[in-house]
């Protein structure tokens, strides 16, 4: 055979990405999404298929879409994100006063604390740390509210002071 050449399963996707002959999956659930800080992205994986025949290809990683039917899952997953420091990491101090946890935002939970929170963010289209500290720039009360119904009782009343030292790290830059 002439003119061969070795294609690598996981060079498919990412090749043909924007072609109709890949189609993805739903996000899929293990592994499940992750922040990547260096780019601002909510990263997830999904399952791949290739050609009229749909061959399976392995995983791939991709920007959680965040339009349709998965709004709502992105923001979920940037809301648990922020809530465990992953996008701030100054809010990630805050993570051992929180009385719940973060990871129930991503289990489809639908307490009034988890609602306020998408609520806000999804308001604002916040669902990256640039556009956060864009509104922060606008309007610095921004969630404060909102994350103190996050917070223990006892902790409540240290809110103002671990604010005003959170935004000045946010806005600095």
């Amino acid at each position: 055979m002439k003119n061969v050449t070795a294609v690598d399963a996981r060079w498919i996707a990412p090749a043909a990405q924007d072609t109709p002959m890949v189609s993805f999956s739903a996000p899929l659930e293990a592994p499940s999404p992750s922040y990547d800080a260096a780019r601002d992205l909510t990263l997830c994986y999904v399952q791949p298929t290739f050609g009229g025949h749909q061959w399976q290809l392995p995983p791939h990683q991709m920007v959680l879409p965040g339009g349709g039917a998965h709004a709502e899952e992105q923001l979920r997953w940037f809301a648990r994100f922020l809530l465990e420091g992953k996008v701030v990491p100054a809010l990630g101090k805050l993570r051992k006063h929180l009385n719940l946890k973060p990871a129930m935002i991503t289990n489809k939970h639908s307490a009034k604390k988890i609602v306020a929170l998408l609520q806000a963010l999804g308001a604002h289209n916040v669902r990256s740390r640039a556009a956060l500290r864009a509104r922060w720039a606008r309007h610095p009360s921004f969630l404060k509210d909102v994350l103190g119904s996050w917070l223990q009782r006892d902790f409540v009343g240290s809110l103002d002071r671990v604010w005003k030292r959170l935004l000045q790290e946010e806005l600095r830059d």
